[in-house]
């Protein structure tokens, strides 16, 4: 138990370093390069040593940039923030109670929106990032691909099992009410 107990304390330090590394590079991202040309973003921070044509971007789009962007930013803390609370429930000894449920539960509904926002926050980072460029050279990709596909499925099954596990322990109180 007292493994947990130290886990879970290690687990909630690093969960509250993550909020302030990714809005960094969530800044670095839309206020300090450059974007590229079209708009591709896949391994955007190895890309950063290369050199790659890149465009500078107005401000209003890198504002977009950052709404778009922070949405999912959103989720993530909030996510965190359940997560945490959910640790120091652990840390108290509360295993398996009715909130250690519902915060389960929570979460994974947090992650299951995240799953179906990452391809649709893809497509608006393209267009906002090759909103500039000249006509024909504009980029809308609708990015759908077997990963998304699969943590849409992967939370959408977590979803279910929390929320068993929510109703299972309803009805043990039920039960134990019970004569």
């Amino acid at each position: 138990m007292n493994n947990v107990k130290r886990y879970a304390r290690r687990l909630e330090l690093l969960s509250m370093a993550l909020v302030p590394l990714a809005f960094c590079f969530l800044l670095l991202k839309w206020f300090f390069c450059k974007i590229p040309m079209d708009g591709n973003f896949c391994n955007f921070y190895l890309r950063l040593a290369y050199d790659f044509e890149a465009v500078e971007l107005p401000l209003i789009f890198r504002f977009f940039g950052i709404m778009i962007d922070g949405v999912g930013l959103g989720l993530l803390c909030y996510g965190i923030v359940l997560f945490t609370k959910s640790l120091r429930l652990f840390q108290r000894g509360e295993f398996f109670s009715l909130h250690t449920t519902i915060l389960f539960k929570r979460i994974s509904k947090i992650l299951l929106c995240w799953a179906v926002y990452s391809p649709l926050s893809k497509t608006l980072s393209t267009l906002v990032a090759t909103a500039t460029n000249s006509s024909g050279n504009r980029v809308l990709a609708i990015t759908f691909g077997h990963d998304d596909l699969l943590n849409i499925f992967m939370f959408g099954f977590l979803v279910m099992i929390t929320s068993l596990m929510h109703e299972a322990y309803q009805l043990k109180s039920e039960q134990d009410l019970t004569v």
